[in-house]
């Protein structure tokens, strides 16, 4: 089986139009694709992780790059004068984009760089006329000289009072700020909402109503909540505190999310609970009148 395809392999290979990579492949050496230029289209398996500097320049004809590879860097020149390159999906896993990788790539309108990545090097999409939306993450924090020369239709889509907003103003781009995605439990705005959640449905709404109930203890509570299961939670929750012995609105909301279970060992669970929880009571008066 072929793991790497060599240094200038198919460099000028005029008339191919089209290739496709084994499951087995995992490196593509420098220039290996370049000035193919009838090469239309590419995808890269999910094997490769290293990709040569210049590995398809000057490819001319090439209109749409799909990395699923496990790559952390779109290196030197890759793509470099590629002025038919109109889609690229860059991989998850990507970390800097080099020099000139993206020179003058006329053709290509948009692209997402994954928040994994931190940097863009000089002039690494000069050049990109057509360029409208380029969303770039708040994870990247150093761009290169002339990294966005000769863009004259680009709009960065970043997050607020990230460090590329800030370059957007001093380099005088237009920008449009974008909100970040909300996890699975912070999107939970409302008891409703969270009755209708599937997965997590007892976690979410216990680390909601120990936020409305103490929220010194919200973090740690969602901290842990995704690690554990319910039973530990609502042992956590009720145990961290001792005033939680006794029957307070936070006691009492823990123990609404036990109300009607859908299954037998949520029901089990919920019995189990409510007598630790009385013998716990029990327990704390019987210590309050020895004392006295």
């Amino acid at each position: 089986s072929v793991s790497k395809i060599g240094d200038y392999s198919f460099s000028r290979c005029s008339s191919l139009e089209s290739i496709k990579m084994p499951d087995s492949l995992t490196e593509i050496g420098e220039s290996a694709f370049s000035e193919c230029l009838s090469l239309k289209e590419i995808t890269l398996p999910e094997s490769v992780n290293v990709i040569g500097k210049e590995a398809f320049r000057k490819c001319t004809s090439l209109i749409s790059v799909e990395m699923q590879c496990d790559v952390d860097e779109i290196k030197q020149e890759t793509f470099y004068l590629c002025g038919s390159l109109k889609s690229v999906l860059l991989p998850p896993s990507l970390k800097v984009i080099e020099s000139d990788a993206f020179y003058q790539c006329e053709s290509l309108t948009g692209i997402t760089v994954p928040d994994t990545s931190w940097g863009l090097q000089n002039r690494a999409f000069s050049g990109c006329t057509s360029l409208n939306n380029m969303m770039i993450p708040d994870s990247v924090e150093i761009l290169g000289s002339e990294v966005f020369k000769d863009c004259p239709n680009l709009k960065i889509l970043c997050y607020e009072n990230s460090y590329i907003q800030h370059f957007a103003e001093d380099e005088g781009i237009p920008y449009q700020i974008v909100e970040k995605k909300q996890t699975e439990t912070s999107s939970i705005s409302s008891e409703k909402e969270a009755e209708t959640s599937t997965e997590g449905f007892h976690t979410d709404i216990i680390v909601k109503q120990t936020i409305d109930a103490n929220s010194k203890k919200a973090s740690m509570n969602s901290a842990t909540s995704k690690h554990n299961t319910d039973t530990k939670v609502e042992i956590d929750n009720i145990a961290s505190n001792e005033d939680r012995l006794k029957p307070n609105n936070s006691t009492e909301l823990v123990l609404k999310t036990m109300e009607k279970p859908d299954h037998p060992i949520v029901a089990i669970i919920g019995i189990v609970c409510i007598v630790a929880l009385a013998a716990a009571i029990y327990m704390a008066k019987k210590r309050a009148s020895t004392d006295e």
